[in-house]
């Protein structure tokens, strides 16, 4: 027994020294990406992916980390890319000062060729740069001196691509020189990138989620109409249009309340009223202005309005929106109640017009 313990002991340690001397070490791990304040409409139970990374290569490039903006010029392992949007250079550590920014482009890193289709295990949730493979690295960067408009590239590239654009926005917006029209124009890529990638459950929140804190950041710049809030139940801009109508005694629009009832974690629209979107929209415009004239109001309550913007990039923490001092509306039910007739009504007209005759 002694013996096979021995030997037992000795293939254990013989796999650990030949795996530390591979170049790229793969790392498990089960992490998860959530969007605070609600989950998914198919599953009511958090999602756990088991994902990869690689040790973090050792970079020589000792240049500081910057944001190439529009019309620059940067050659990358030999690979010109016009395009802006993105960090560049050998240091730029993430916020908690740990580790390297996740969206930093570093041309001294070690890069194979690959198409900007092609993935590995080191393409995890969460990825970083410096964590992927050579192959990795370059189909990100093939996908990044393109056009960035392959709908089949990996979207864990994509969101390397979209950490860099958040960042831009919650920390460097706030203090650095981000002037409006650079602002407009990272508006408008988020959008572009949405259109392109929205399919996507995780990236449509995450993306919606930016753009409306962008809307927050500076609302006479940048402004989204309420149909096109984040299609999920913590919508934070919604949270604040409501709140600012309501606590200045205002009547709230049918548009406004329309989303109130698309955001109700304890409503949900019947799948006709989803399906004809444009006509449901209609007719409970149409009912709730017969009843409510220029508009419901509903008198501001005790607890206060506490916005949080919670990020995609691992690197980034948890933002507290600052904002003046409002009702937080969430757990009102008598008006909800009220539109949530006139919705039911809607659907229920909805469903004569549309069975056939």
């Amino acid at each position: 027994m002694f013996l096979v313990f021995c030997l037992v002991v000795y293939i254990l340690f013989k796999k650990k020294d030949t795996t530390s001397e591979q170049a790229y070490k793969p790392l498990s791990g089960i992490s998860e990406r959530r969007v605070d304040g609600y989950q998914s409409d198919s599953d009511s139970l958090a999602t756990f992916t088991i994902s990869y990374g690689y040790d973090e290569e050792k970079s020589k490039n000792k240049s500081t980390g910057r944001w190439v903006k529009p019309q620059e010029f940067i050659t990358v392992s030999g690979h010109a890319i016009t395009g802006d949007n993105f960090y560049f250079g050998g240091q730029l550590k993430s916020l908690d000062e740990y580790s390297t920014e996740p969206s930093l482009v570093d041309g001294t890193l070690k890069i194979y060729t690959a198409l900007d289709t092609f993935e590995d295990e080191s393409l995890g949730y969460w990825s970083k740069l410096i964590f992927l493979s050579p192959k990795c690295r370059r189909a990100y960067l093939s996908w990044l001196t393109g056009d960035r408009s392959n709908p089949k590239t990996p979207l864990g590239y994509v969101f390397i691509y979209f950490y860099g654009i958040e960042r831009r926005i919650v920390v460097d917006s706030k203090v650095a020189g981000v002037d409006d029209a650079e602002y407009i124009q990272l508006f408008d890529e988020i959008k572009r990138l949405i259109d392109i990638y929205g399919e996507n459950r995780s990236f449509m929140d995450y993306g919606s989620r930016l753009l409306e804190l962008m809307c927050l950041f500076r609302p006479n710049i940048v402004s989204t109409p309420e149909k096109e809030l984040s299609p999920r139940y913590d919508s934070i801009l919604f949270k604040y249009r409501l709140a600012t109508e309501v606590n200045a005694g205002n009547p709230i629009s049918s548009e406004l309340d329309l989303a109130w009832i698309r955001f109700y974690p304890e409503y949900h629209l019947r799948t006709l009223a989803r399906r004809c979107d444009k006509e449901f929209s209609q007719l409970f415009q149409l009912f709730y202005e017969q009843k409510y004239n220029e508009g419901l109001i509903v008198k501001p309550n005790k607890t206060r309005l506490k916005l949080e913007y919670w990020p995609a990039s691992s690197s980034l923490r948890g933002v507290k929106i600052e904002h003046e001092d409002l009702p937080d509306l969430s757990n009102l039910k008598t008006p909800l109640k009220k539109l949530i007739s006139i919705a039911d009504r809607s659907t229920e007209k909805l469903i004569f017009l549309k069975t056939p005759m």
